[in-house]
């Protein structure tokens, strides 16, 4: 597992090393899934952007992430199939998953389908910056996601 420096203290003057965790963005926006992976990389993670859903299940068979971040609208098949079916696999079952698309929670069954499956957010592409998303990756990894609600 590849290391990474992070300050400590207030001033920042002490470093510790510490293991980078994994988060994978699927998007089938290449621009997108780059965008919120450099943002991610530039917070100490180690992003892997994949561009569908079977992309994700593949790299699924050689590594599974600290994080996964999903878009709802990915080529054949809904955000929330794929989180049904990441719920049911042992590997992923507790993996924290935030949804981050286009599409607002009103036009989507998210109740159901995203939080009532176990997904802690959603946030909207529009609102939500590189850095928001580090911050609330870095929530979701300390337990602590404030929001786990719909954006």
């Amino acid at each position: 597992m590849e290391e990474a420096t992070v300050p400590i203290g207030s001033e920042g003057e002490s470093l510790i090393p510490r293991a980078r965790q994994t988060v994978m963005i699927v998007d089938d926006d290449a621009a997108v899934a780059e965008m919120y992976g450099h943002g991610l990389t530039d917070g100490g993670f180690k992003a892997v952007p994949l561009a569908n859903a079977s992309a994700l299940f593949e790299a699924l068979d050689t590594q599974v992430p600290d994080v996964l971040v999903l878009d709802w609208q990915l080529s054949g098949i809904t955000g929330g199939e794929v989180l049904r079916l990441l719920r049911a696999d042992a590997r992923t079952a507790s993996v924290p998953i935030l949804f981050l698309s286009n599409h607002p929670p009103t036009q989507i069954p998210w109740e159901e389908a995203g939080r009532g499956k176990g997904a802690l957010s959603w946030l909207l592409k529009v609102r939500t910056t590189p850095s928001t998303l580090v911050l609330r990756v870095r929530s979701a990894l300390a337990g602590l996601d404030p929001y786990m609600r719909a954006d």
